[in-house]
């Protein structure tokens, strides 16, 4: 059989760099989503558990748990659940002491999805549980680590603790990388952005978002919520931005132009006014394939499927929206590709 007829009938090995991982973090975090939006709902930030409209908290979580279903789905038949680990997350509950009124918190595993490998990640912090994101950048060989998260981990050759480790702060297509101004404005006391000029990547700065513009809540420093940059089928750099970003003033669309030229990569802009919420947070794989929200327009994926193919965007089936909103975050945020030697040396720190 040839490596061509190979390929066609095994796609699934192309998506993702060898010897690579996707991670995805268990939806256990979406009870405590759940609770706050049903706080909010009822107009009662202080509301205890006993004290919720347990319809409304029970609607909620389905809610939520359905939109996760629905990245997860989309993305096991895109590579194969074979290629997706779980990071395992624990809940700390509060158990009260009924004589003595004392409150102890006890940490508990939440439970596997057992078609997946599931694993903990030692860190510092209990991290990641929810924006796996943000506890690694893997660009060409080097995989940062965020310094912070894993603060005991040992560095190598092709494993460095860098601010770039922030990975909702960064992105990356071919030989070009964009980081936040925060994470710009720190490349003389880091040693990431050294690294990747050294290796021949061009780096330049995306300005922050301004919250006020927004209807919703997020990190302004992440770049990853209004802006995606990717290669076309052609192997062209594309940035794409929302209006709502680019037309926010503060000499936003001039830094952004600024950005792009830099880098090589010509610029279209996404009407988001009816899209769901961080609708450029999707992901890009290696066949240059990605995985991108449902929504009630086709704003996005008519401009994604013009520049890949209508085959190359693979939609989930329902709109991402309540994550967003609860959360700050959305399908790229939740995932990582991440070398599987990393994984290993990180699951087993001590």
């Amino acid at each position: 059989m040839s490596a061509e007829l190979d390929h066609l009938r095994n796609p699934k090995e192309s998506r993702l760099p060898s010897d690579h991982s996707l991670l995805l973090p268990n939806p256990g975090f979406l009870p405590g989503a759940a609770f706050n939006k049903t706080r909010d709902q009822m107009g009662k930030p202080n509301a205890t558990y006993s004290e919720l409209d347990h319809d409304l908290f029970r609607e909620n979580c389905d809610m939520l748990y359905g939109e996760y279903i629905s990245i997860l789905s989309v993305l096991t038949k895109h590579l194969g659940s074979s290629n997706i680990t779980i990071i395992k997350n624990k809940m700390t509950m509060g158990f009260k002491n009924s004589k003595t009124g004392d409150l102890s918190l006890v940490d508990q595993d939440l439970p596997e999805i057992s078609e997946f490998k599931n694993i903990r990640i030692n860190s510092f912090i209990d991290y990641p549980s929810v924006w796996t994101r943000d506890g690694f950048t893997s660009i060409g060989p080097i995989t940062f680590l965020h310094p912070l998260y894993f603060l005991y981990a040992q560095e190598s050759e092709r494993v460095i603790k860098s601010v770039l480790g922030e990975g909702g702060a960064v992105l990356n297509a071919g030989k070009a990388v964009l980081v936040s101004e925060s994470l710009w404005r720190r490349r003389t006391q880091d040693k990431g952005c050294q690294i990747l000029k050294d290796l021949g990547f061009v780096v330049a700065p995306l300005p922050p978002v301004d919250p006020s513009k927004q209807g919703y809540k997020f990190n302004e420093d992440h770049i990853d919520g209004h802006a995606a940059l990717i290669l076309d089928k052609n192997g062209r750099l594309r940035l794409l931005i929302t209006d709502s970003y680019s037309r926010q003033g503060n000499g936003t669309r001039k830094k952004i132009r600024f950005a792009a030229e830099t880098i090589g990569a010509e610029i279209f802009e996404i009407d988001d006014r009816n899209l769901p919420p961080l609708v450029l947070n999707f992901i890009q794989f290696e066949d240059r394939s990605v995985v991108v929200t449902e929504g009630e327009t086709r704003d996005l994926t008519w401009v994604l499927e013009g520049m890949l193919s209508n085959e190359k965007v693979l939609i989930t089936d329902k709109p991402i929206v309540n994550i967003p909103l609860s959360l700050q975050g959305s399908i790229r945020c939740m995932t990582a590709i991440v070398p599987n030697s990393v994984l290993k040396k990180l699951e087993t720190l001590v």
